[in-house]
């Protein structure tokens, strides 16, 4: 991965996501596209610093968006766990339709259960870069995640 790649991952999930992270943490990065635990769609998954777990997600249309969103935001959790990292952020890409973002507000209010480790972010596609954009053509699945370690 190109560090103006990596550069582009800080500046979202520390601007946008509003990540204290210290900058030593981005020396690593871990990035990879993987299907959403529901195999209903893809999502971008990033490891930074072997600290933080962030999944980028395009909310469903379905009438199943709710239970999806859960999820993810278990799986998350789990996963987070399982790899003794400290935090997980969930970034939820808008297109700016008003109801879906309501949807998404509404599904949000049980989905973390109190974990201050967790959170749900509501994101603006136009603050997100497109290499994070779940199957982006900057990223495509593949077996092992691209890493950046400096």
């Amino acid at each position: 991965m190109r560090e103006s790649k990596r550069l582009e991952i800080e500046r979202f999930v520390k601007g946008t996501l509003g990540c204290s992270c210290p900058e030593e943490v981005f020396r690593q990065v871990e990035l990879e596209t993987a299907t959403e635990p529901s195999g209903t769609g893809l999502m971008t998954r990033l490891v930074i610093g072997q600290k933080l777990l962030v999944y980028v997600a395009v909310p469903s249309a379905s009438m199943q968006f709710p239970r999806q969103l859960v999820d993810l935001a278990r799986h998350g959790r789990r996963e987070r766990d399982e790899k003794g990292l400290n935090r997980f952020r969930l970034a939820l890409v808008s297109y700016g339709c008003a109801a879906t973002e309501k949807r998404v507000r509404e599904a949000m209010d049980g989905m973390l259960e109190g974990d201050d480790r967790a959170h749900v972010h509501v994101v603006p596609r136009t603050d997100v870069p497109t290499l994070l954009l779940p199957g982006s053509t900057v990223l495509r699945p593949a077996r092992r995640p691209a890493t950046l370690e400096q």
